[in-house]
């Protein structure tokens, strides 16, 4: 038979969830909307889903941009997935190399923190990113690039619980001073290990437009067509299935 690979360290999070754990997310959540106050207001669902792995596994793997993979051209799966299916090119972040969040995640053999230690751990951390997205069918007034200016908020609710808001600009569309988006995803691991000893964790995208100044006669089809695109391209195309067969893959190469 041959020889199965030890287990991904990063699959090695447990914790236990009692009344004081509870209580500590609670007050971090509260922190949040305060720091946040629009942080639950994202109405269109894009998808609810599980991925069978820790919540820690999946931040080493995918959220955390420092994280480079030799077999995805020396690029993070969060820079892959920029270039290939999104089609963006010439990524730049403001912050190369860092991203400051609590130690728990990013070192391997850290054990999950007690609730009297993650309720004082910084709340969030926040980046910007630029890129060029090339648009491969333009439809008509769409231009066959665009520049796209990120700002992306990662939040430590708990070592179960991550959220990331990201706020979209857009540079050379029509309209593009009008409305911007932002997507919010949700990363919850579950309290129970699967049968075979695995790990999962909720993965849930929410999305949002935002209309700064009124969009004469078109405005509804504007917002039509935003939202039908963000759903194309975050939640029924290959990002979606590309995003979870990567963060599985690299179970393979974090230990």
């Amino acid at each position: 038979m041959p020889v199965q690979p030890p287990p991904a360290i990063y699959d090695n999070a447990e914790f236990i969830i009692n009344p004081e754990f509870r209580q500590a997310e609670l007050e971090r959540i509260e922190q949040m909307k305060k720091t946040f106050p629009d942080i639950d207001k994202f109405p269109i669902l894009g998808y609810e889903d599980k991925i069978e792995c820790s919540l820690k596994h999946l931040f080493r793997a995918f959220l955390n941009y420092e994280t480079k993979f030799s077999q995805y051209e020396n690029l993070s799966i969060m820079e892959w997935l920029d270039k290939y299916p999104l089609t963006n090119v010439e990524c730049v972040y403001d912050k190369p190399g860092i991203l400051d969040a609590p130690s728990y995640f990013n070192i391997s053999d850290e054990a999950a923190p007690l609730p009297g230690v993650f309720k004082n751990w910084p709340l969030s951390s926040r980046f910007s990113e630029s890129m060029i997205h090339i648009t491969e069918k333009p439809k008509m007034m769409q231009p066959k690039s665009n520049k796209t200016n990120l700002t992306v908020d990662t939040i430590y609710i708990s070592p179960r619980m991550i959220i990331r808001r990201t706020q979209f600009g857009l540079e050379g569309v029509p309209f593009s001073d009008s409305f911007n988006f932002e997507s919010k995803f949700t990363f919850e691991q579950d309290e129970q290990r699967l049968s075979n000893g695995s790990f999962t964790t909720k993965i849930k995208i929410e999305l949002k437009i935002n209309i700064i100044k009124p969009i004469r006669f078109i405005q509804g089809t504007v917002v039509k067509e935003t939202e039908n695109s963000l759903r194309d391209t975050y939640c029924t195309g290959p990002y979606r299935d590309l995003l979870f067969s990567k963060i599985l893959e690299a179970k393979e190469y974090l230990r």
